[in-house]
C-alpha cells in the first residue's frame, strides 16, 4: 500500500497600517493591529481550528494517519496573541506522536506575481527544468 504524506505549510504576515508623509517623525509603530486580529482570529475560526479538530479524529480512528506542519514564526506569534487555543491544539496533535514540525523562515516572504508560461508544450523539449521558467517568469512579473 503507498503511503501519503499531507503536510499543511502556515503562514500569516504581518498587516502594516497605512503610514502617511504626517505621520513621519510622529508614530514608530507600524503594525496593523486591528487587520491582523482581525484575519487570524477569523481564519482560526474557519480554517486552522475546524482543521486541527478533523486531524484529531482522524488520528483518533486511524493509527497509521501522520501529518506533518510547517508553520511560520509570524503565524506562531499570532497566533500566541489572538489566538492561543489553537497552539493548544498543535500540542495536542504533537503528544499523538504522529505530527511533525518541519523548519521554516520566521517571516515568509512571497511575492503577488504567479506565473504563466506561454506553450507549456515547448517546455518538455528544453533542458531546463519547469522551475526554472517559473523563478524567471515570478523574475519578470509574468502574471497568470
Amino acid at each position: 500500500m503507498k503511503k501519503i504524506t499531507l503536510i499543511f505549510n502556515l503562514h500569516q504576515p504581518f498587516r502594516l497600517k497605512r503610514y502617511r508623509f504626517f505621520d513621519i517623525g510622529n508614530d514608530h509603530y507600524y503594525y496593523d493591529d486591528f487587520e491582523n486580529e482581525e484575519i487570524i482570529r477569523r481564519n482560526n475560526k474557519q480554517t486552522y481550528a475546524p482543521a486541527n479538530e478533523a486531524l484529531l479524529q482522524l488520528m483518533e480512528h486511524n493509527p497509521d494517519f501522520k501529518v506533518s506542519f510547517v508553520i511560520s514564526g509570524t503565524m506562531i506569534e499570532q497566533l500566541e496573541t489572538f489566538a492561543p487555543e489553537t497552539i493548544n491544539t498543535f500540542k495536542l496533535l504533537a503528544e499523538t506522536g504522529r505530527t511533525d514540525f518541519l523548519c521554516t523562515l520566521y517571516c515568509i516572504a512571497f511575492r503577488q506575481e504567479r506565473v504563466r508560461i506561454p506553450n507549456a508544450s515547448a517546455l518538455s523539449q528544453c533542458n531546463f527544468p519547469f522551475w526554472y521558467y517559473a523563478l524567471r517568469g515570478m523574475q519578470y512579473g509574468v502574471a497568470l
